[in-house]
């Protein structure tokens, strides 16, 4: 568990100016394509606080993917500079956050399960990626203190998998050849059939 807290008299902001506050920096990538993710614990809310995940181009250059406060909290992606890129309606916690690099781009992504992840903005390649940044930041004097745990990276698929199967009509899906649904073992397939 990293435990974050950043006290409202010392100004732990990070602006279009450059970066007031301390962040957990990663600096040292994997050469191939991955995909980070960190999960953000509950914690109380202050005015103006934003805690979460983010790609570190430099102190002035930066995308934030976390928890913030402006009035009511919710999941935003943003620039240093304070450009809003995207927001998520999700006030689920705890959170995990991610990103994902391909190639000399990325994306950023959220879930509240670990399973299920929804992307949030676009594809951007504007700012360098040389780090992963865990940071907090608050402006004013509330200060404010959070938790993130089971951060990790690892090599990022092509197309990630996806099973979804329409249960209205019948059709057959191919779970696994090793593995079988149903009551005989010689099929590969697993079988669904409409109605209740």
């Amino acid at each position: 568990m990293l435990n974050f807290r950043y006290d409202g008299a010392a100004g732990n902001d990070w602006t279009a100016a450059g970066r007031q506050g301390t962040a957990l920096l990663l600096n040292t990538l994997p050469a191939s394509d991955f995909f980070a993710e960190i999960k953000l614990h509950d914690y109380p809310l202050t005015e103006g606080s934003f805690a979460g995940l983010g790609v570190y181009g430099s102190d002035t250059g930066a995308y934030f993917l976390g928890r913030s406060k402006a009035g009511n909290y919710y999941y935003t992606l943003q620039k240093n500079d304070g450009t809003q890129m995207a927001t998520s309606s999700s006030s689920t916690i705890p959170h995990y956050l991610g990103i994902k690099k391909t190639g000399g781009q990325y994306t950023f992504w959220e879930s509240t399960d670990n399973s299920y992840w929804a992307p949030v903005g676009g594809t951007y390649s504007d700012i360098p990626f040389n780090g992963i940044a865990l940071f907090g930041k608050e402006n004013g004097t509330s200060g404010v203190s959070f938790s993130m745990s089971q951060f990790y990276i690892r090599k990022a698929a092509t197309a990630e998998p996806s099973l979804s199967v329409n249960a209205s009509s019948p059709q057959q899906v191919l779970v696994c050849t090793d593995a079988w649904e149903g009551p005989s073992s010689d099929e590969a397939s697993a079988t669904t059939s409409g109605g209740m």
